[in-house]
Order: structure tokens, then C-alpha cells, then sequence
């Protein structure tokens, strides 16, 4: 009734307990050790235990995708080898249309909560100098802030 109220946007209700969520499908009776036996493929990978971990519960069901990169990707300068998978897998499979810029503002984990983690990885990504960081940093900070002010006030 608010969407429809302030923004003239109606939406059906669904079920959230049948939803698919990408990176959900686990057995919700072995949640804790499906989430652990994907850590330690992250660790068999080169990952250490704490970013496997964080990748593990991240991903859930996809960590095994992003683990894969292991193999074919080396660690990029200036960030850890969790970042660099993980900056990767989203630029290959999460349907992003322009490098980081999309990746910013799309309503995930990373987006809405990992802030800092994401302004260091677009200037690693997008190679900017000096110059055009302060500038991409600023405009990057506005745009999330208000895709998250958007998102928490609907």
C-alpha cells in the first residue's frame, strides 16, 4: 500500500521461503557444513581460512564458481586473492553492462555494506591516477549513497 501510495508501483507478494536467491541453494538442514566444506575448497584454492570463510558465506552455493578463478587468475596487485576473485566473478557473472560503475550500484552485499572495500577496488579496476580518483571517488560515494538511501526508505 506505500509503494502504491507514494511511488504509483504495485507489486504481487510472493513466498520468500520459495524464492530462489542466487547462491542459495543449500540444504537448509546443512547450511553450517555445506557453507564449510565450500571454505575448504577456497582454502584447497590458495585462499587462507578467514577470506575462504567470507567468500563461503558471501556466495554461498556460487563459491565453488569463484574459488574456480583460483586457477586461471593471479592475485592482483595491491589487493588480496579473495578480492581478486571475487572482483572478477562479479565482472564475468553478474551480468554487469559497464565495468564497476554498474557493479556499484547494484543492490548486493558488497554494495551496500562494503563501501570502503569497493571505492579501493575501482581504482585498482578501473586505473584511474591520482587526478581522476578523488573526482570517481566522489561521484561513485554519491551514487551508492543513494541507491542505499532509496533502498532503505521503499
Amino acid at each position: 500500500d506505500i509503494l502504491k501510495a507514494e511511488f504509483d508501483r504495485s507489486f504481487k507478494l510472493i513466498n520468500s521461503k520459495t524464492y530462489p536467491v542466487s547462491g542459495g541453494e543449500l540444504n537448509p538442514a546443512n547450511v553450517d557444513s555445506e557453507i564449510e566444506a565450500f571454505a575448504q575448497l577456497g582454502v584447497s584454492r590458495g585462499l587462507d581460512s578467514k577470506e575462504a570463510h567470507y567468500l563461503a558465506n558471501l556466495y554461498g552455493s556460487n563459491a565453488p564458481k569463484v574459488f574456480a578463478l583460483a586457477h586461471s587468475l593471479e592475485q592482483a596487485p595491491g589487493l588480496s586473492l579473495a578480492d581478486t576473485l571475487s572482483l572478477h566473478y562479479a565482472m564475468r557473472n553478474e551480468l554487469l553492462l559497464a565495468q564497476l560503475t554498474s557493479f556499484f550500484v547494484v543492490p548486493t552485499i558488497c554494495s551496500l555494506c562494503v563501501i570502503a572495500w569497493i571505492a579501493s577496488l575501482s581504482q585498482f579496476w578501473m586505473k584511474w591516477d591520482d587526478s581522476m580518483t578523488g573526482q570517481k571517488k566522489k561521484k561513485q560515494l554519491t551514487v551508492l549513497m543513494s541507491k542505499q538511501l532509496s533502498l532503505t526508505t521503499i
